[in-house]
């Protein structure tokens, strides 16, 4: 029998052909049409249909919601939890359905692009598995994963895979300002959230196409979003370029005050998802990690190393655990999934050239050290309600570092809400004349070389953990 039961109602058979077309392209068998062999009943050939399939999707629609055929079906899916409903109009889903996410298909045209299509299939990959054409061909080769340091403008692959967060930032406003000075406006076919659009590239980066990801807006894009990010990637990838062999993806979060670390292995858990699934695509070989900092580029290999010691991902059907071991399996399992309930420390400090090195020798490791996510915010990134996040990451954080050096007003103004928040504080300062305000009473550690400050940070955190 079928992958698939479609529960649709009779009046809305011409919208559900196209449907049932654009899954059967994925791999999946799909039962919808309703022709009745002789010498059977409906109900018993629909019953039989129902408890074959491996998914049941139920259309509702403003015929399907007062159908109790309609109605019948879908409980049988729900009963055997294989039932996956999605909307063909805007309509309120019959009592006892409520609960379970529709997908929004309302203005579907057949587009594979389209946000709620997307959600559709990545909810039958759930229920009924990766579709048996992609489960197979992923199997074929071994698939290697690097962090390079380089231009991702400028190094060779397939495509190069970007995230759109509903304004552009770096390397994706790099691109659609080299496509716009080539007369290409794509800007209304940008995606929104869980969307995605795969360009030509034109010249504007040495990879043949460039593949924009929709995403929630910056100030929103965190931890769990990153990891849906990198595995929306090879998802989309395997529907629209299945036969891709190198992707190009960069690091989303440091530059705008995510953990490093936290923020990179979410990354690579998205990855895991789509390939252990098998939702990539077929031919696929490499992908590569590109970073422009030396020192960033040098930290994230050795990240990548403590997981992935070879630089092989697991294939599909193949254990996690069997492959890279069980501390790697675990530290990506909560990454992005976990990482919000993780505690961190919020370092306030200006975002400017000269301070990298502080924040990254001095500060950085040291908290991470003692068991600490290391945050901070770049409030120059953002657009909308930004210190709505500052004031959220402040007020939710264990302790708050803030380096005074320089008088910069931002970092004043977080540490003073920290105080009305009642948390914790470190203050850091190179010169103490430099303080200003009510922190001239307080206990500073004074530092000269990183060095120093990082031994005297360390040193500072345990003593409060032992304290705790």
């Amino acid at each position: 029998m079928s992958d698939i039961f479609i529960s649709y109602a009779s009046e809305d058979r011409s919208r559900v052909e196209p449907l049932s077309k654009a899954l059967e392209e994925q791999g999946w068998s799909v039962w919808w049409d309703r022709t009745i062999p002789p010498g059977k009943t409906f109900d018993r050939v629909i019953e039989e249909a129902i408890n074959a399939a491996r998914c049941v999707i139920v259309l509702w629609s403003k015929k399907s919601v007062k159908s109790d055929w309609v109605k019948e079906e879908a409980s049988m899916g729900k009963q055997r939890n294989i039932l996956v409903p999605a909307k063909i109009d805007p309509v309120d889903l019959p009592l006892g359905f409520g609960l379970i996410q529709a997908a929004d298909l309302t203005n579907w045209e057949a587009e594979k692009s389209h946000p709620g299509f997307n959600s559709l299939l990545n909810a039958i990959s759930g229920v009924a598995g990766p579709s048996p054409k992609r489960d197979k061909s992923v199997e074929r080769k071994q698939l290697t994963i690097a962090v390079e340091l380089g231009n991702a403008l400028a190094w060779p692959a397939d495509v190069l895979a970007l995230k759109y967060a509903q304004a552009s930032y770096g390397v994706d406003r790099a691109v659609l300002q080299g496509l716009e000075k080539k007369g290409i406006d794509i800007s209304e076919r940008l995606p929104k959230p869980a969307g995605f659009y795969l360009t030509n590239s034109h010249g504007v980066s040495k990879t043949q196409k460039v593949l924009f990801i929709g995403v929630e807006r910056l100030n929103q894009f965190g931890y769990p979003e990153i990891r849906q990010f990198s595995k929306n990637v090879l998802t989309s990838l395997a529907r629209e370029a299945p036969q891709t062999k190198h992707i190009l993806l960069t690091i989303h979060g440091p530059n705008y005050g995510l953990d490093e670390i936290e923020a990179f292995e979410s990354e690579i858990a998205g990855l895991f998802d789509a390939v252990t699934s098998g939702d990539m695509p077929e031919e696929l070989e490499q992908i590569t990690i590109l970073e422009r900092n030396s020192a960033r580029a040098q930290r994230l290999t050795q990240a990548l190393s403590r997981i992935i010691p070879d630089g092989k991902l697991p294939q599909s059907g193949k254990s996690t655990t069997r492959s890279i071991g069980v501390n790697a399996t675990e530290r990506l399992r909560s990454a992005g999934r976990k990482s919000d309930r993780k505690p961190h420390i919020f370092v306030a400090m200006p975002f400017a050239e000269e301070m990298e090195d502080v924040f990254h020798y001095g500060i950085q490791g040291a908290v991470n050290e003692s068991g600490f996510l290391c945050e901070r915010a770049d409030t120059s990134s953002f657009t909308g309600d930004v210190m709505s996040r500052v004031k959220e990451r402040i007020a939710s954080a264990s302790l708050i570092i803030a380096d005074l050096s320089g008088g910069n007003p931002n970092v004043y103004l977080e540490v003073g809400y920290a105080w009305g928040c009642g948390r914790p504080t470190i203050l850091l300062v190179r010169d103490p004349s430099e303080l200003m305000f009510d922190t001239k009473g307080e206990r500073c550690l004074v530092y000269k070389k990183i060095k120093d400050l990082e031994k005297s940070l360390r040193n500072e955190l345990v003593n409060l953990r032992e304290r705790s």
